[in-house]
């Protein structure tokens, strides 16, 4: 199923790592992630889909794009957890 988002929305696909995926470092000695977490208020999302109605926005389609934590509204697609935010919820675009 695609999803379009309309009025002055975005649709996002979450970058941050799950709480239950592992990483393993040199040694081969493995660590779940929650052990190296600390508090952050923002997280890393992926545009997707940028309504029409949005005027010359200040990112773009697969941008990587900084937001709140806990700001938009989650569904879930296909079994992928997208993200609805509005354009005011960017902090900034990651520049490579």
């Amino acid at each position: 199923m695609k999803i379009r988002p309309i009025g002055n929305k975005i649709l996002c696909v979450d970058m941050t790592k799950k709480e239950d995926e592992k990483e393993q470092v040199q040694g081969g000695i493995i660590i779940p992630i929650t052990a190296n977490k600390f508090e952050t208020s923002f997280k890393y999302v992926k545009i997707l889909d940028i309504s029409p109605k949005i005027e010359t926005p200040q990112f773009k389609k697969d941008d990587i794009v900084m937001v709140n934590l806990y700001i938009g509204t989650e569904i879930e697609v296909d079994g992928e957890k997208l993200l609805i935010i509005e354009p005011e919820d960017i902090f900034g675009v990651q520049e490579i």
